[in-house]
């Protein structure tokens, strides 16, 4: 179908190029063009095409002129499109491998999305990511804590790093990343939860309920849930309190 609607084109392009030939040829008159001490005498028609013709060849040349200018950019924007394909690539593939625990492709993949990626908050994903799946809880925390000062990555950044710190035994860094997390406007409720199972798992009690209210005051925790923590706490509390405070 495509080939007779070009040949269509074509015809009708020949035809009106006839047409046009035999219009400008049959103009009556001649045109005079100086040509030193001599003049040279062209029949109407003739120069008429003669100029369409010389004003096709400085269109061509224009053409050709302008494509030259703008190939470095063509040029550019075809790297940059084959560099954002790769990182593309090694991003989904690095990320497939790390939570398929292949440390190994996941590290070399992100070792090449580093290369090619222009958003540095994919490439840390990825990299932590994949020192997790090496069970590198060091490297982890690193990658999740600069991703947490990147725009629109602070709160995944500070849950991996929560995550990291305490898989390494560190649960005062961890406490730490969740309490910054809490302060975060967020309809997310892993800070709070977080944040609260630590200070129940160490027995501060008195923190414990402070966290809960404000878990109330956000909205992450209520009703039924809400009265049987706020009891248990209560009762374990009283329960550590010396004989002369019960």
């Amino acid at each position: 179908m495509n080939r007779i609607v070009l040949f269509v084109v074509i015809l009708l392009l020949f035809a009106v190029a006839a047409s046009f030939a035999w219009w400008a040829l049959s103009l009556p008159g001649a045109v005079t063009v100086p040509y030193g001490e001599q003049e040279i005498s062209i029949q109407s028609g003739l120069a008429a095409f003669l100029m369409l013709l010389l004003g096709g060849v400085i269109a061509f040349a224009w053409w050709i002129l302008s494509g030259l200018f703008i190939l470095p950019g063509k040029i550019g924007k075809s790297r940059q499109v084959s560099r954002t394909r790769k990182a593309n690539s090694a991003l989904t593939e690095g990320l497939l491998a790390a939570e398929a625990g292949d440390a190994n492709t996941a590290l070399k993949l992100a070792r090449k999305a580093g290369k090619h990626a222009d958003d540095e908050r994919l490439q840390l994903l990825l990299e932590a990511r994949a020192a997790e799946a090496n069970d590198d809880w060091a490297g982890a925390e690193r990658a999740w804590g600069q991703l947490a000062r990147l725009p629109g990555g602070q709160l995944a950044g500070l849950r991996g790093s929560a995550s990291a710190a305490a898989e390494r035994g560190d649960q005062q860094t961890a406490e730490s990343r969740a309490r910054e997390a809490l302060g975060i406007k967020s309809s997310a409720d892993w800070p709070f939860n977080s944040l609260f199972d630590l200070q129940v798992a160490r027995g501060e009690w008195t923190r414990a309920l402070e966290t809960l209210s404000i878990g109330e005051k956000r909205g992450l925790i209520k009703g039924d849930s809400l009265r049987r923590r706020r009891a248990v706490l209560h009762t374990a509390r009283a329960a550590g309190l010396p004989h002369d405070r019960k």
